[in-house]
């Protein structure tokens, strides 16, 4: 069993592959032969686009979740440190 491939070698290997059937005419000639005709490819690609946008925004909001996360932790703690000086006061 090969090693797995991570989310963004998959998407180099699948842009490369859209990119050489652009270029190469006797690769795309192959692939008619199995069905994937130009209009297949097309609508292979727009799905390809489709899932790198949303892979796109997917890693921002995560990073912007990571960061917000952050933000508020360090908020609760010094909350939580401030508490608890004034509970022992009272």
């Amino acid at each position: 069993m090969g090693k797995k491939k991570s989310e963004t070698q998959l998407m180099q290997s699948y842009s490369v592959l859209f990119e050489n059937v652009k270029k190469d005419t006797v690769l795309a000639a192959e692939l008619a032969e199995y069905g994937y005709n130009a209009a297949a490819i097309a609508q292979g690609e727009a799905l390809y686009n489709n899932f790198v946008q949303k892979y796109d925004t997917n890693k921002t909001e995560t990073a912007q979740e990571t960061t917000a996360y952050a933000l508020f932790s360090n908020a609760f703690e010094t909350t939580a440190a401030i508490y608890k000086t004034d509970r022992k006061k009272a």
